[in-house]
């Protein structure tokens, strides 16, 4: 971590969370998930590469981002959708499960969890979800 916005709402994040601060925790959270810093790059043009749907592209550029940095909830939903659109729903589902142990408060992973858990004929599971 670079000493950036998005590293201080994590911190900010973990220490609520370690002080039993479960609203404060999950607000930060959402501030650092939405911080526009941490669109690296190599994000943009992947979002772009799925739009097109270029999906080998996208996942060469997800990948290698995700060596560097294994935490990054927006790059793991990403690649996520990439897996839910060539049909591994579970590999879909295990990601988007990931993304929001990361970032409990990432309600667009959340509710692409509740679409992969419904597409996959579990929607017990997806409504609580929504």
């Amino acid at each position: 971590m670079g000493g950036t916005l998005d590293d201080a709402w994590h911190f900010a994040t973990i220490l609520h969370r370690l002080g039993g601060a479960r609203h404060s925790a999950k607000v930060a959270d959402v501030n650092q998930v939405n911080s526009t810093s941490r669109w690296h790059p190599r994000l943009i043009e992947a979002a772009i590469a799925l739009h097109d749907n270029k999906l080998d592209v996208a996942e060469r550029l997800l990948k290698p981002h995700l060596k560097e940095d294994p935490f990054d909830a927006k790059a793991i939903r990403m690649l996520a959708e990439l897996a839910w659109r060539i049909g591994r729903m579970h590999d879909a589902e295990h990601l988007l499960r990931r993304a929001l142990e990361i970032a409990p408060g990432f309600t667009a992973a959340r509710a692409q969890l509740a679409l992969v858990l419904g597409r996959m004929g579990r929607p017990a599971e997806a409504l609580p979800l929504l």
